[in-house]
């Protein structure tokens, strides 16, 4: 079935993948801290392209503000971040720039939500941690995720965070989580998210492109 955005998540694109990308118990990363920021900064786009407050130019696709958000902290942000460049920018230059500032963003929506706590992080305890406040909520994203995935009653952010986790190779990770081989959930993931809205793809491609970038340059 064709994803639908009539069903939404309880919580954002970005807020269900850092809870996919991060320890149940900890709050540690489950990944390299560079895709999952990508990952993070397309997800953030997917969650103002689905509510068209951002679009992407016909040709050239690069985004452009269509409207404002209203009571988003995170999609505020990269609205005044487009609406303050001074030229316009192709969809991974722009996945590239909020990769650097977003987790804190996201961890602090995911407070506002009541989904983490914070614990004393570091040998000397002098920085701080999200960490999602029960099993339960951490847990919720991959069930809801693995369900649609079975039956294929996808809804548009669920059908956009499973593409995502294969963009940045979370997706071997959910895959050792519920015990299936890593192609019975790769192959569905990738399917849906080929039937995934073109703007949507475009921010999938400008997330897999930069972590291939990242990762050949650390191979030099």
């Amino acid at each position: 079935m064709y994803p639908s955005s009539q069903q939404q998540l309880s919580l954002p694109v970005a807020d269900e993948l850092w809870l996919l990308s991060h320890s149940e118990t900890s709050g540690r990363p489950r990944l390299a801290e560079d895709h999952i920021a990508l990952g993070l900064a397309g997800a953030v786009l997917c969650e103002l392209l689905i509510s068209r407050s951002l679009v992407l130019s016909e040709h050239a696709a690069h985004v452009v503000v269509n409207n404002q958000p209203t009571q988003d902290e995170v999609g505020n942000w990269v609205l005044r971040q487009v609406l303050s460049s001074r030229a316009s920018a192709p969809v991974k230059l722009w996945v590239q720039h909020l990769a650097d500032e977003v987790e804190p963003w996201v961890t602090a929506r995911l407070d506002r939500h009541g989904a983490v706590v914070w614990e004393k992080a570091g040998l000397f305890g002098r920085g701080r941690r999200a960490v999602p406040r029960s099993i339960n909520i951490a847990a919720a994203s991959r069930v809801r995720l693995t369900h649609q995935m079975t039956t294929a009653q996808w809804e548009l952010n669920t059908a956009t965070v499973g593409a995502l986790t294969v963009a940045i190779d979370l997706d071997a990770l959910i895959a050792a989580d519920i015990a299936q081989d890593r192609e019975a959930v790769r192959e569905p993931l990738i399917t849906v998210g080929r039937r995934l809205p073109a703007e949507l793809k475009a921010v999938l491609n400008g997330v897999r492109t930069s972590i291939t970038e990242v990762t050949m340059s650390i191979q030099r």
